[in-house]
């Protein structure tokens, strides 16, 4: 059990140091990190113009957490059906609206942009060679934002009462480093 365990813990780690924020550029044109002197000059993301996301399955916590961060709503872990314990966006009221996540995979979040239906994907691997050539044939240039895993995500393994989970947390320089492909892609 301890080493299927650990075995599981160094895929997940490797797989969080794979994680790469991917957007979408104007073919030929190289996109620069946006950087704000102050608030003031800092765009304002809303529900309204937030981009649409999109990701593979082991970033929606993070994708959860960056909604959360951005439209200052709280994030709340809940048991799914299926078994499984998800953090999921909360509005603090009832006025409040929030984007919905959509975490379809990484190879249907690649598609997903390609396709112009989502504006911004976390995944946890470059694209596939026939990904590339998708984009490429569709005219869609991706600009690919590396994310390292040793600054950006925390994950730790919780033994609870109910059994074993994984606890991601996410650093406030990645949640900064989103802000700014977020406004650029808004």
């Amino acid at each position: 059990m301890c080493e299927s365990l650990y075995t599981l813990r160094d895929r997940l780690f490797c797989l969080f140091f794979a994680i790469l924020m991917v957007g979408c550029a104007q073919a030929g044109k190289e996109s620069a990190p946006t950087q704000w002197v102050d608030e003031a000059t800092r765009p304002q993301i809303t529900a309204e113009n937030f981009p649409r996301l999109d990701g593979s399955t082991s970033a929606e916590p993070i994708l959860a957490q960056i909604v959360c961060e951005f439209l200052q709503a709280s994030c709340e872990w809940y048991d799914w059906i299926d078994g499984e314990r998800r953090l999921v966006p909360v509005a603090k009221s009832m006025e409040m609206q929030l984007p919905t996540l959509n975490v379809s995979g990484t190879h249907e979040a690649y598609l997903s942009l390609i396709a112009g239906e989502s504006d911004l994907i976390l995944v946890a691997r470059v694209p596939s060679a026939d990904e590339r050539a998708l984009a490429q044939n569709s005219l869609v240039a991706l600009d690919i934002q590396p994310i390292p895993r040793s600054k950006s995500v925390k994950s730790t393994l919780v033994k609870s009462p109910t059994g074993i989970r994984w606890e991601v947390r996410i650093s406030r320089s990645m949640l900064t480093s989103a802000s700014q492909t977020l406004a650029a892609a808004s």
